[in-house]
């Protein structure tokens, strides 16, 4: 039987019981005890241990739970646990940037949602095996003190090495403790600081002849500066509320309100652009095609796994 752990705002609670008692009449099994959970001082460990437990997290995305310190710890732990992540969109509020590639559903109508929900599921691993590292993620969530949400987010955030993002992966954990030195690395240390005061004393004649030579070229070493525009892909691909690939949607970039690049999806609904601009720039994305709803979309350049879901315009 598979086992959902449902991430919501308290003030979405009348759809996630709907959508709990939809999915409960497929047999599979939600866990949305909120007040079970957040009760108590060691309530973090119980949650790392509750979605570990868990094949996927359900987040119901709204405005409301995008300003849930609860919801964000959630989603983050199931991230950090690796495992998969099915955002429901109860409105138009778009997804945490770090979920920006994952298949979302829209949670209207009920039916169509349970089903979509079933559908993305990924096959059930192993009866009994649990997620990487989570021992070491769950016995870190153990240490926290703080039993406020937005106070146990800070607590995380101070450890150092220990709540960080790399790609759409989030590590918890500690840094290990530095190792004392030896009187190897010592004696290396010194000789390399040798070293570099008698390369340092024979480049003077050198650098003197070059200060002093009216035509001295300007420093090759010069480095471009980080916000340069330089070229830079962007690519993804765009589906029906069917799963099925949509083709011929007119995709433009704008940034900062000013318009980037335009392209359409292909035969398999994909896109693709080559774009110059500062690295990692903030953009805007806008999907438009006959028949269905506009998308507008935030993210950044530089992701080539931007997917998401367009659904028809109301008849």
């Amino acid at each position: 039987m598979r086992t959902l752990f449902l991430s919501y705002s308290s003030q979405d609670r009348e759809h996630a019981s709907l959508l709990a008692q939809g999915l409960a009449s497929h047999g599979i099994t939600v866990w949305q005890d909120q007040q079970q959970l957040h009760a108590g001082d060691r309530w973090p460990k119980k949650l790392g241990e509750a979605i570990a437990a868990s094949d996927a997290l359900l987040l119901l995305w709204s405005r409301p739970s995008s300003q849930s310190d609860f919801v964000e710890l959630e989603w983050i732990t199931a991230l950090a646990l690796k495992k998969q992540i099915v955002p429901c969109l109860l409105d138009d509020t778009p997804p945490p940037s770090s979920l920006a590639a994952v298949h979302s559903i829209a949670a209207a109508p009920l039916a169509d949602a349970v089903g979509k929900i079933i559908n993305v599921l990924a096959p059930q691993g192993p009866t009994g095996s649990p997620p990487p590292n989570s021992e070491k993620i769950i016995s870190q969530l153990a240490e926290v003190r703080a039993t406020n949400p937005s106070d146990v987010l800070k607590e995380l955030r101070q450890i150092q090495g220990s709540f960080y993002q790399a790609g759409r992966d989030i590590y918890i954990g500690t840094t290990p403790a530095p190792q004392p030195k030896t009187l190897l690395d010592k004696w290396q240390a010194w000789v390399a600081i040798v070293v570099g005061l008698l390369t340092a004393v024979s480049l003077i004649p050198a650098i003197r002849h070059t200060l002093d030579s009216p035509s001295a070229p300007a420093s090759a070493s010069a480095t471009t500066p980080s916000n340069q525009p330089r070229q830079q892909p962007f690519a993804g691909s765009i589906w029906t509320a069917a799963n099925n690939p949509l083709p011929g949607v007119k995709i433009s970039l704008l940034s900062n309100g000013t318009a980037l690049a335009t392209t359409q999806t292909d035969d398999l609904g994909h896109f693709n652009f080559q774009v110059t601009a500062p690295a990692e720039a903030d953009i805007t994305l806008i999907a438009q095609k006959e028949g269905f709803q506009t998308e507008k979309r935030y993210t950044n350049l530089g992701n080539t796994n931007f997917n998401f879901t367009m659904t028809g315009a109301p008849r």
